[in-house]
């Protein structure tokens, strides 16, 4: 009966002994030594001593910022011919040497316009123009015209059914020696970067695959 007596008060302590606060807010605190090492809702985020308690679900205090929090950045655009290429007058030139020509540019600010300015020689040119763009951030419109006082619109790209963040014209034996225009804007008003690819060839039409 002794060791009874003796025993109940040390169980009664150890039963009401917890280590653990009935509000412990939502601050990463050091995890415990032994199991369980952090209460119920909690997870035990690292290793040895910096190991620390954290919520289920909250992100290590370190985590960096989701991609979709950062704020949008205009790709440094040096083709935009002395910053002033949205006027027609002050297209940016495509090199005649340049038959395959890529660069990557941006629609900065949302009602920004670009112009590129082409020359074709030969008769008969096939002639491809490709926008790869961030499709989350909304549309790009891309347009062929002839130069000159009198523009005339040629075409205007389509988006590819099986890749969305590109609009492309192509058009085959369709290009008569002259000059022409290739403009980028956005429809909705939205900054976004772009690479643009433009493909000029002759003879067979498979050069533009």
């Amino acid at each position: 009966m002794r060791i009874l007596l003796a025993t109940a008060p040390l169980v009664a302590a150890l039963v009401a002994c917890d280590p653990y606060s009935p509000d412990l807010g939502d601050k990463p605190f050091h995890c415990g030594t032994v199991e369980p090492r952090c209460p119920e809702g909690y997870t035990c985020v690292g290793d040895g001593a910096t190991a620390t308690c954290e919520l289920h679900g909250e992100p290590p205090a370190d985590a960096a910022a989701p991609a979709d929090a950062l704020p949008f950045q205009c790709a440094a655009d040096s083709q935009e011919n002395g910053g002033r290429n949205d006027v027609p007058e002050r297209a940016t030139p495509i090199p005649s040497n340049r038959p395959d020509f890529q660069l990557l540019v941006s629609l900065c600010p949302a009602n920004d316009i670009d112009f590129y300015g082409f020359h074709i020689d030969a008769e008969g040119t096939h002639f491809r123009a490709t926008v790869t763009t961030d499709a989350s951030r909304g549309p790009i419109e891309l347009m062929l015209l002839t130069a000159g006082a009198n523009a005339t619109q040629i075409a205007v790209g389509q988006q590819l059914p099986d890749a969305h963040n590109k609009f492309e014209i192509k058009l085959p034996n369709r290009l008569a020696a002259g000059s022409y225009l290739v403009k980028v804007r956005s429809p909705t008003l939205i900054e976004n970067n772009y690479d643009l690819e433009l493909k000029r060839c002759t003879g067979d039409p498979v050069c533009l695959d």
